[in-house]
């Protein structure tokens, strides 16, 4: 799905949006955000309930800009894959589930 470097820019792109807490993001994504922290490309704080919650940094909003590009076409395959699985509403597979059952 991500080429080597998108899935951290998508994070970014993602922090960029709003600040989030690191459940509000993948689990898997920790080695990533510890990366992108030791980067200066977001910032990492606890909040009142003693949650980590990740901000961009001005570092990281240059970098966006610099890829902008990059982020719009992710965001679009994302968009692609979606609509792809909303096309598809399962009958066929039953419909074919049931005749591989039937012979």
């Amino acid at each position: 799905m991500f080429r080597r470097g998108e899935l951290k820019l998508l994070t970014l792109h993602l922090i960029a949006e709003e600040p989030r807490h690191g459940y509000d993001l993948i689990r898997q994504i920790d080695p990533t955000l510890t990366l992108m922290a030791e980067m200066d490309l977001i910032s990492e704080a606890v909040d009142g309930d003693g949650k980590k919650i990740y901000s961009i940094t001005e570092a990281g909003s240059a970098r966006l800009a610099e890829d902008e590009a990059d982020i719009a076409e992710i965001l679009a395959r994302l968009e692609g894959v979606s609509k792809m699985g909303e096309a598809s509403d399962g009958a066929s597979v039953r419909r074919a589930m049931h005749n591989l059952k039937s012979a």
